[in-house]
């Protein structure tokens, strides 16, 4: 079995949220929280790949805060 490393904080309005499930790979927002989301996460997915290469989830989030007009500190 391999570890498994979370840090999250669901107070927070924005974070990266990733999550596994089977070779799905999705990723997502704190604040797409309950809208239409899967059990696992509670957030509604940004994007969903098999496969991400090294940067690209994280990309994929920050053009979403730009979409938003969110700052990413």
């Amino acid at each position: 079995m391999t570890p498994r490393f979370v840090v999250e904080d669901p107070s927070l309005p924005h974070q990266i949220v990733l999550t596994l499930s089977g070779h799905d790979i999705a990723v997502s927002c704190n604040c797409l929280r309950g809208m239409g989301a899967p059990r696992a996460t509670g957030c509604s997915p940004l994007e969903v790949r098999t496969r991400w290469e090294s940067g690209e989830a994280y990309s994929r989030w920050l053009e979403h805060m730009a979409m938003i007009g969110a700052e990413v500190a």
